[in-house]
């Protein structure tokens, strides 16, 4: 793309005339593991010199937002611009609670059932005539002819005469409009792009490794790919393992529009997410609509149909959406707002905790898996192979020994050669040997040409025994502080393995030892740069033998440390 001169992103209150609405279509989108997608909008703008507005706005991390135009379109005055309309809201009275709500300030005539209060005989009926003085919530203000006001419970009320009565409710309620506009000019058509990192995209890699009974294994590898409130039509995506590095501030770009300037400066935008324009997620929806249904489905039913007096006090159509008796907010999150709530925690707690994940240390390097050309609606899974390779593999007995831990457990692990040119991400393995499965293991993060270990199980037919004794003690000046008298200790190691399968294992042992390795007992002594202490560095001995049936094996190592 070329770049383009920037201008700055600003958020104004305005009443400007409508610009022309363009539909955005996401081109390109590189999905990391923990819910976050660098994406690229395009738009292709007309001929001519115009005024133009996406028709979305990128819930952008803070300093993602750019643009650019791979046609060389000039691009000026880009604004993220929010302006508030009247919306006249309109349905036809169905209940009690319609007509009332749609005739306030007209005469009304109605019947209610009265209860003598103490309970003293039989209930009666008697009519209400006068004027309908308010907004009928839980209680209908009525002016009645000699100019008294009464309050009359919504619940008492059991008929309503409609002649001469409105039958359409009416509502008039302020929307917000949230919007990225722009100026262009250009002789012809052009494309316009957006670059925006966001929440809302997350994928995983899944394996299934097939065994044979020669040690050759078949590793078939799929992305799994799932959106949230995106959609990808013919959208070329790649699914990236590995994290960028993040700003820890996790907030979202000013040209997002996610609250005002204060919420931004505050770092305090989650609040704020609820009243975003875009869709949602539809799995957010599905408890929502569940229950919906079923409470339509009990009203239909003859037997449970009944007066429902909670449809006046909160709306005929929606309170949550805006209009009816309840009001509502009227604005962005419309139908399903309260499982939107959901969706803005999910996204929020994305922002907020990508930062600190990223800059830890990398479980896998960064790569690239092309997927291709992609078709999602909100909350669609896309399952993907990716490649089916023959690898090798051998089973592997492992005891992780350490000084100072009584860690006797010995792993049964299959170690399969990444033998292709891309490397295996981390994600779960289904492993089978001739169609019998074995299990579901973590598959680590594998560069080509290098090893995977699986871990299997634990192996309850291999017992070991580890047992430390003190060979000397005495004392020597601490280095560089000769005044400073430290003991110093020589122990020696005593490792047992053995056993009592009938057949031959290749074993491994490696032990964690603190200090100076004075004698590995034949082992690959390596020292390892994280040290114990200030004084007292660490190494690692590993020892790798044939382990026949009901063999036994000792190792006797020294070391010395300081302290």
């Amino acid at each position: 793309m070329n770049p383009l001169i920037l201008v700055p992103m600003t958020l104004v209150l305005q009443a400007a005339t409508s610009p022309v609405e363009l539909k955005s279509r996401i081109v390109d989108a590189s999905v990391f593991k923990s819910g976050l997608a660098m994406l690229t909008r395009e738009v292709t703008v007309p001929a001519g010199d115009g005024e133009y507005a996406l028709d979305t706005v990128p819930e952008a991390l803070d300093g993602s937002f750019w643009y650019s135009s791979p046609d060389g379109l000039l691009v000026t005055d880009v604004t993220t611009s929010i302006r508030f309309t009247e919306q006249k809201l309109k349905m036809d009275a169905q209940s009690i609670g319609d007509y009332l709500a749609a005739n306030v300030g007209h005469r009304v005539k109605f019947v209610i059932r009265v209860t003598p209060y103490p309970n003293t005989g039989p209930e009666k009926e008697e009519t209400i005539e006068g004027t309908l003085n308010g907004v009928p919530r839980n209680v209908v203000p009525i002016k009645l002819d000699d100019g008294m006001l009464e309050n009359i419970n919504a619940g008492s009320i059991v008929r309503l005469d409609t002649k001469g009565l409105n039958q359409v409710m009416t509502r008039t309620i302020k929307v917000p409009e949230l919007r990225v506009r722009f100026r262009a000019a250009s002789d012809k058509p052009a494309r316009l792009q957006f670059l925006s990192m966001e929440a809302g995209a997350a994928w995983i890699g899944n394996y299934l490794v097939k065994l044979d009974a020669n040690g050759a294994s078949q590793v078939v590898g799929k992305a799994q790919i799932g959106l949230g409130r995106l959609t990808f039509a013919d959208t070329t995506v790649k699914a990236l393992a590995g994290e960028p590095h993040l700003n820890e501030s996790g907030r979202y770009d000013l040209a997002a529009g996610v609250g005002g300037l204060s919420a931004f400066l505050d770092h305090n935008q989650e609040q704020y997410l609820q009243f975003q324009p875009g869709d949602r997620d539809p799995y957010l929806l599905l408890q929502q609509y569940a229950n919906e249904a079923a409470a339509a489905r009990n009203a239909m039913d003859p037997n449970n149909r009944s007066q429902s007096y909670d449809y006046m006090a909160y709306g005929g159509f929606g309170g949550q959406g805006g209009g009816g008796m309840g009001g509502g907010f009227g604005g962005y999150a419309g139908p399903g707002a309260g499982a939107a709530q959901t969706d803005v925690a999910g996204r929020a707690t994305v922002a907020r905790a990508l930062a600190p994940q990223a800059n830890a240390d990398r479980l896998e390097s960064l790569y690239s898996y092309p997927l291709g050309k992609v078709n999602l609606k909100p909350g669609d899974r896309l399952s993907r192979v990716l490649f089916s390779q023959t690898s090798t593999y051998e089973s592997i007995f492992r005891w992780d020994a350490e000084v100072g831990n009584d860690n006797s457990i010995v792993k049964s692990l299959l170690r399969i050669h990444n033998t292709g040119t891309v490397p295996w991400t981390g994600g779960p393995a289904f492993v089978t040997k001739v169609d019998t499965p074995l299990a579901q293991v973590d598959m680590p993060f594998t560069p080509a040409g290098k090893y995977a270990d699986l871990d299997m199980a634990n192996a309850q037919d291999i017992l070991t025994k580890k047992d430390e004794t003190e060979i000397s003690r005495d004392a020597i000046a601490m280095p560089g502080h000769p005044k400073t008298i430290l003991p110093r200790t020589t122990n020696e190691v005593h490792l047992t393995v053995e056993s009592s399968r009938n057949e031959t294992t290749k074993f491994e042992l490696t032990l964690l030892v603190p200090g100076e390795v004075l004698d590995g007992n034949g082992g690959k002594v390596e020292k390892l740069t994280r040290k114990l202490d200030f004084l007292n560095g660490q190494a690692r001995i590993t020892w790798s033998f044939p382990l026949n049936a009901g063999d036994r094996r000792e190792f006797r190592i020294q070391y010395r440390r300081l302290g």
